[in-house]
C-alpha cells in the first residue's frame, strides 16, 4: 500500500543488508550525506524483522525508510504512512519484477532501467563520495603501477563442475556448459546485448545451449541459477581483466578476500583485505592507476576518483547511457578507458607521463566534489520524496 501524503522529509532511516566492514563504513557515509542535507538520519547494518521494524518506526518516527535490496512488499512491519525507498544494488539472481511496491525504487546498474517492469517512480542511483573517509590528496608515494580492489569468487570445484544440469538425466554437466556460457557473456559484453535485457532472460539462452549439447532442458535450482546469472559473470569480468594485466606487468597489487590466494596466477600479487576506509583510501593513492572491470559506476570508482587516484576503467556499451561512467564523466579527462586487447598501449601514456596522469586525477576529483558527493545523492532522494 502506498504511503499517505505527508510533509517534508525530516528523518530518514537507512537499513543495509549485512553487518560487515564495508556496510558499516557505507552507512556512516550515507548518514553524513543526509545530515549535510539538513535531515536527521540513523540506521543499522541489518534488515529488521516485522516487530523490530514496527518498533523502530514508532520510536524513531522516520518519514522515509531506505533499504538496500529489500522492496516494500518484503518490508513487513513498515507503517503505511512511512515512505519506502528500495535501492537495488544486487539482484542476487532474483527477478527484478519482484522488487515492487516501494514509493521510490533506485537502480544501481544503469542498464536495469531499460527493463524494470513495475510502475511507480524509479531511476538510476549510483554511489557517492565521502570527503571525510576519502579526502582529496596526493601525498602517498607510488608503490605499484597498478592495483585492483574487489571480490572474486573461489575457483570452481570439481564437484561444482560435475553437477548435472538436466534434473537427473545425467547427460550434461555444469563443466560441459561453462565454456558456452563464458563465450556468450564475452559476446554480450562486446555487443551490449545482455545489458538491455533482464538478467533472467539469459537463462533461456543457456537452456538452448543445454539442449544443443544433449537434447535436454536446463533444470536450475537456486544455486545453479545464481551461478549462471551472477557468479560466472562476476568471475569472468575479473579474470579476463587480471589475466591481461599479469601478462604485461608485475607491478600489481590485488586487494580483497583470501579467495584471491586460491587462484594461482593471482596469489603472488595478493596484498590482503582492506577492512577500513582509511586502508581503501591509501590503496587508491599508492598505485599509479587503479583498475576497474566496468560494471557501471561502482563504489570503488567513486572513491578512487574522489580521493585523487587515477581510475583505469574497462567499459561496456551501456556506459554512454544515463548512469554510465561515460555519461557522467569524460574519458581521458576524468578517467582512462582501457580494453583487454590494448591494455598496455592504453595505460602506457599515463604511466610514463606523470604530469598527464596528474591532470586527470585533479579533473576527476574536482568533478566528484562538485556533483557526486553523498550529500548530492541524499539531496536527489529528498527531491524525489517531496512529490509524495
Amino acid at each position: 500500500m502506498a504511503a499517505t501524503s505527508r510533509a517534508r522529509v525530516n528523518r530518514v532511516s537507512i537499513f543495509l543488508p549485512r553487518d560487515n566492514d564495508f556496510y558499516r563504513g557505507l552507512l556512516r557515509q550515507m548518514q553524513r550525506g543526509f545530515e549535510a542535507s539538513g535531515v536527521e538520519c540513523c540506521g543499522q547494518t541489518n534488515l529488521l524483522g516485522p516487530d523490530e521494524l514496527d518498533h523502530w518506526c514508532r520510536t524513531r518516527q522516520p518519514d522515509l525508510v531506505l533499504e538496500m535490496n529489500r522492496p516494500r512488499i518484503d518490508a513487513d512491519g513498515l507503517p503505511h504512512d512511512v515512505l519506502h525507498a528500495c535501492w537495488i544494488v544486487d539482484l542476487h539472481a532474483r527477478p527484478i519484477s519482484e522488487f515492487r511496491d516501494s514509493e521510490l525504487t533506485y537502480l544501481f546498474c544503469n542498464a536495469w532501467a531499460g527493463f524494470y517492469p513495475n510502475g511507480g517512480f524509479f531511476r538510476w542511483l549510483g554511489p557517492g563520495w565521502c570527503p571525510i573517509d576519502y579526502p582529496q590528496r596526493r601525498d602517498e608515494p607510488f608503490e605499484y603501477d597498478l592495483s585492483f580492489a574487489g571480490h572474486i569468487p573461489n575457483p570452481w570445484t570439481r564437484g561444482e563442475l560435475d553437477r548435472d544440469v538436466t534434473g537427473g538425466a545425467g547427460c550434461t554437466t555444469f563443466g560441459d556448459l561453462l565454456p558456452l556460457v563464458e563465450q556468450a557473456l564475452r559476446r554480450h559484453r562486446r555487443s551490449g546485448r545482455r545489458s538491455h535485457r533482464p538478467p533472467t532472460a539469459f537463462l533461456s539462452e543457456v537452456d538452448a545451449y543445454c539442449r544443443s549439447l544433449c537434447g535436454r532442458d536446463l533444470v536450475a535450482d537456486d544455486v545453479l541459477r545464481y551461478d549462471l546469472l551472477a557468479r560466472v559473470g562476476r568471475t569472468l569480468n575479473r579474470t579476463d581483466l587480471l589475466d591481461a594485466v599479469v601478462r604485461s606487468s608485475t607491478s600489481l597489487a590485488i586487494y580483497g578476500p583470501e579467495n584471491w590466494t586460491r587462484w594461482p596466477q593471482y596469489a603472488p600479487f595478493y596484498r590482503g583485505w582492506l577492512s577500513h576506509p582509511a586502508q581503501l583510501h591509501r590503496s587508491a593513492l599508492e598505485s599509479r592507476a587503479n583498475l576497474h572491470e566496468g560494471v557501471g559506476i561502482h563504489f570503488r570508482s567513486m572513491n578512487v576518483m574522489g580521493s585523487g587516484g587515477l581510475l583505469a576503467y574497462r567499459g561496456r556499451a551501456s556506459e554512454q547511457e544515463p548512469g554510465g561512467l561515460q555519461h557522467e564523466f569524460s574519458p581521458h579527462v576524468h578517467y582512462v578507458p582501457i580494453e583487454i586487447d590494448t591494455l598496455s598501449s592504453d595505460l602506457e601514456p599515463y604511466l610514463s607521463d606523470p604530469a598527464r596522469a596528474q591532470t586527470i586525477r585533479e579533473e576527476a576529483s574536482r568533478e566528484i566534489a562538485a556533483r557526486h558527493q553523498w550529500k548530492h545523492r541524499a539531496q536527489g532522494i529528498l527531491r524525489d520524496a517531496a512529490q509524495f
